[in-house]
């Protein structure tokens, strides 16, 4: 029997993926997430609510992956374990900030920046800019 509960998350990356302490912990990676609920109003204008994750992930083989892959903008799954803090803001107000320890994450959908693209590929892949009608092979 599990006692955790799993959620997932379909939103936005915000920052590109990073090493808070890449010497002490080689495989420590956070990234920020949102996920963005839009909704009407009883009058019909149109309403957005922004929730914010902060993604944590610690075993090898993910932060790996999520290193070299999670960049700033695309949509992405998330699969984790949630842990929710909580604190007083600076106004005085209560507040929490909800992490998210991921263990499996999908990518949805690329920035669309091409350059951002083209960096990420790997020996002679290609981009959808990079193929012409005439090499379709049919």
């Amino acid at each position: 029997m599990r006692n955790q509960a799993e959620i997932q998350l379909i939103g936005y990356v915000y920052q590109d993926a990073k090493c808070p302490n890449e010497s002490l912990y080689p495989n420590w990676v956070t990234f920020k997430m949102q996920v963005i609920k839009k909704y009407k109003d009883k009058n019909g204008a149109e309403q957005q609510n922004t929730t914010w994750f902060n993604c944590k992930a610690s075993s090898d083989k993910i932060a790996k992956n999520i290193k070299d892959t999670i960049k700033d903008k695309m949509g992405v799954l998330v699969k984790g374990y949630p842990k929710a803090k909580g604190f007083t803001n600076s106004k005085g107000e209560i507040d929490a900030n909800i992490e998210v320890l991921v263990t499996d994450f999908n990518i949805l959908t690329y920035p669309k920046k091409t350059e951002i693209i083209n960096s990420n590929l790997v020996g002679n892949q290609k981009t959808f800019d990079d193929f012409n009608d005439d090499e379709i092979p049919f």
